[in-house]
């Protein structure tokens, strides 16, 4: 169990560092809530929520942000990740772009949010938020679902914990510890 959680927080903290280094170019990929998702969907949600709050501390911290905007992804990005867990298609990466845009939308919303109460003093948020940011948020999340899916899934299988791409398999079977 120990081993699971220093692989859910390495995984968490290279997301979180990548995700720092889009940031730094102009980009917006929510490769941390994505990363999330994904241990919220292969692993249950109390056994992602505390890395996962952890990862989302460190990225606003290292943003400078007034406000915790990583953490309001975090229980969207939960409930999201368990109802999937149930209901969502996991073996056809295809499919995964439809929770990466949710979750691109929902950086979106809260970036909306931020930019609502600490970055514009003149009332005008549609010049602060244009089109591309919510095309950029939606876009990325959708591109980078499947990829992360493909590169946790090789991280995951490295240490023998169950994979997203196998993970109906298991519940077919019963093998599912609820």
């Amino acid at each position: 169990m120990v081993l699971l959680y220093f692989v859910i927080s390495f995984c968490l903290a290279v997301a979180v560092i990548a995700e720092l280094c889009f940031g730094l170019s102009g980009l917006m990929v929510p490769l941390t809530a994505i990363s999330g998702f994904y241990f919220t969907v292969t692993q249950r949600w109390d056994r992602a929520v505390i890395p996962f709050l952890v990862a989302s501390t460190v990225l606003d911290l290292s943003y400078g942000r007034l406000a915790p905007l990583s953490m309001l992804l975090v229980p969207l990005v939960l409930v999201a990740g368990s109802y999937w867990r149930i209901h969502g298609n996991t073996r056809s990466l295809a499919t995964q772009v439809l929770p990466g845009c949710m979750i691109g939308v929902g950086a979106f919303i809260t970036t909306s949010l931020y930019a609502a109460c600490y970055g514009m003093n003149s009332g005008r948020i549609l010049d602060f938020l244009p089109f591309r940011t919510a095309v950029q948020c939606f876009a990325s999340g959708g591109c980078a679902m499947p990829i992360l899916v493909i590169i946790l899934d090789t991280v995951m299988r490295a240490f023998g914990y169950r994979r997203y791409s196998t993970y109906k398999s298991f519940v077919v079977r019963g093998e599912i510890d609820e």
